[in-house]
């Protein structure tokens, strides 16, 4: 059985942040290009403004300083699962469910002061439904 995905990336926001050391406390609005996003398996960039995952197992890296993080997603045509793993803490990972459409999803709340590591592989498959 061949499972295609079609998850849809379309940005993030994060607040307060930080520039050289200096706290800045108003949202800041990545796009899904921006340097600090690192994809990890099969995406697709329909413009500037969208990035799509074409398969299970495929993930976002985000690098930022700021103590929350929130990301525009759609989950396509069905609910997707994401799971996200904060500064490589596997233990305390949790399990978001992605809608169809387009919604905002707050991914990290919290976090420690500097600089911040969020992982969010996409959990579909059979043992995730």
């Amino acid at each position: 059985m061949n499972l295609v995905l079609r998850f849809v990336f379309l940005g993030l926001l994060c607040m307060p942040y930080s520039v050289a050391g200096q706290e800045i406390n108003q949202a800041l609005h990545i796009a899904p290009t921006h340097p600090w996003i690192q994809y990890n398996g099969r995406w697709t960039f329909k413009d500037s403004t969208e990035a799509r995952a074409e398969w299970q197992g495929s993930s976002i890296t985000i690098w930022l300083e700021s103590n929350h993080l929130e990301a525009t997603l759609d989950g396509g045509t069905k609910t997707e699962y994401f799971r996200i793993i904060t500064n490589d803490n596997v233990s305390a990972t949790r399990k978001i469910a992605v809608s169809p459409g387009k919604f905002t999803y707050t991914l990290a709340d919290s976090l420690p002061p500097g600089r911040n590591k969020v992982d969010t592989p996409i959990a579909n498959g059979f043992a995730n439904r």
